[in-house]
């Protein structure tokens, strides 16, 4: 996929530092995109054009594999407990860890408590307005939800729950984002795209809540506007952000408000994962290159064996027709025992499945 270098540089010239002591206003949309890097690795970017020069970009081009969260991870066994402690459904579990399973060479994309989790994960994308949108925006660039790590502030809570379940939240609550940190640092998380823009204040379900890391990764409006850079410092690295907002708030404007709105977080989502799609690009031609260079390898071995195979069956015959036995052991027939003939069998099924043009399930 080929960049618009012009257009790419001309949206990040607008992009300026945002220091710890900038006062930045509370948003009404939520998008943060915090670049997770060791603080040992690089200089501190000063703008988001540094951020993508700098580190984004420099860390892709030293990739040379895709690597994406496996659900068997153990990380997802404390999420299990979390899980089952509070007797939720089980799609709720599996959509949030599918949502995790991305590829953790690009950024992160953070929301808070997206809705509809236990339905179906595509009926839950269709049915959730954030969701879809990220799809649509994705699709855009040739990535898709699968590609990208999602993650949520507050695992598995919802607004409802927290509401019918007064006694239990501040627990819940606590329990939730401890395994977003878990998360960022079990990781080493390089990137956040924050759709979230938390203040516990906002409502009473939240209680006293507070976290200097919930507050770092808190986006605001006039920072998506300004593209402010942010720092958070965490135990053994640092992130850093891009302030954006909700997608939500796109639907409650309307005329050119509504359209530079579109426009402006479109752009904060191209600029951060244009460049992903790309490596993507080029990583899959890649791979397919390897594979069919392996292919013909293997091809041409099996092909060769299976000759070799025909050939010592047929002598073979022509000996036993002439009363010639075998002075050695049976041990001395290479297609004796039964580790020799599974090998065997297992090369002709593949020779065969090269000569139908199609894969065998089972050899």
């Amino acid at each position: 996929m080929a960049l618009d270098a012009e257009a790419l540089s001309s949206r990040m010239n607008s992009l300026q530092i945002c220091g710890e002591s900038t006062n930045l206003e509370e948003c009404t949309g939520d998008i943060l995109n915090p670049f997770l890097i060791s603080s040992a690795d690089l200089q501190q970017p000063q703008t988001f054009r540094d951020l993508l020069a700098n580190l984004l970009q420099p860390a892709l081009n030293k990739q040379k594999d895709a690597t994406q969260i496996l659900p068997t991870h153990p990380f997802f066994d404390q999420v299990r407990t979390f899980w089952q402690k509070y007797g939720w459904p089980l799609q709720r579990f599996e959509n949030y860890r599918r949502l995790l399973c991305g590829i953790l060479n690009f950024p992160c994309i953070l929301l808070l408590n997206p809705k509809n989790d236990h339905l179906m994960f595509d009926e839950m994308v269709q049915k959730t307005r954030i969701l879809l949108w990220l799809q649509d925006t994705l699709n855009e660039m040739d990535l898709c939800l699968d590609d990208i790590i999602i993650m949520d502030l507050f695992p598995m809570l919802t607004n409802e729950w927290l509401d019918q379940h007064p006694d239990e939240r501040e627990e819940a609550i606590r329990e939730a984002f401890d395994l977003t940190i878990d998360f960022i640092q079990e990781f080493k998380i390089r990137t956040i795209l924050s759709c979230q823009c938390f203040a516990p204040f906002q409502h009473p379900r939240w209680g006293d809540f507070s976290h200097t890391v919930a507050d770092g990764l808190r986006s605001s409006m006039i920072g998506a506007d300004n593209g402010f850079v942010l720092g958070l410092n965490l135990t053994n690295h640092t992130v850093h952000g891009i302030h954006g907002f909700h997608p939500a708030k796109i639907y409650y404007e309307f005329g050119k408000e509504r359209q530079r709105l579109e426009e402006l977080l479109h752009g904060i989502f191209t600029s951060s994962f244009e460049p992903c799609a790309a490596w993507l690009d080029r990583y899959k031609m890649d791979l397919q290159e390897s594979l069919d260079k392996k292919r013909l390898a293997v091809r041409t071995t099996a092909e060769t064996l299976h000759r070799m195979m025909a050939d010592y069956e047929e002598e073979r015959k022509k000996a036993d027709t002439l009363g010639m036995n075998f002075s050695g052991p049976s041990q001395y027939d290479p297609t004796s025992g039964p580790t020799l003939r599974t090998l065997c069998l297992h090369l002709s099924r593949y020779y065969l499945s090269l000569r139908l043009g199609k894969r065998l399930d089972k050899w």
